[in-house]
């Protein structure tokens, strides 16, 4: 589920920091008051959604590059760190966020969805279990 070797560690610890620092703090402003509130009936706050909609593009362009060399985050092992990046994922495609400038990173998640350990697991398909409507 993960490497082994001390650098391949390093790795996997670098990429789930990026994932909890850069990629969750960029989404979270966007997710939290688009689907969250929404459930909750609350007023989203626009100020945050801007601010976390104009931080994702910086973070996605990079996590496209990354894909780009790989199908997987640590190379073509799905890894813990896929499952760390996937419901991030799951939950900005919630918001109806566009990423036909990421291609990589929009086929990403359907990958693991082919996964036979995915589909056994019986993961939320966030889009469908917690839709929104669109904006």
């Amino acid at each position: 589920m993960g490497p082994l070797d001390a650098r391949g560690r390093a790795d996997a610890l670098r990429w789930m920091f990026y994932q909890s620092q850069h990629l969750t703090d960029a989404f979270s402003g966007r997710v939290f008051n688009m689907v969250a509130k929404a459930k909750l009936g609350l007023p989203p706050d626009h100020d945050a959604i801007k601010r976390s909609t104009e931080a994702i593009p910086g973070v996605l362009a990079i996590l496209e590059g990354h894909l780009a060399k790989s199908r997987w985050m640590m190379g073509e092992e799905f890894s813990l760190v896929d499952c760390c990046y996937l419901p991030s994922l799951n939950a900005l495609a919630m918001t109806h966020y566009e990423l036909k400038d990421y291609p990589k990173v929009s086929a990403y998640p359907a990958s693991a969805g082919e996964r036979p350990s995915w589909q056994a697991a019986g993961v939320l398909d966030f889009r469908r279990d917690f839709a929104i409507p669109k904006p």
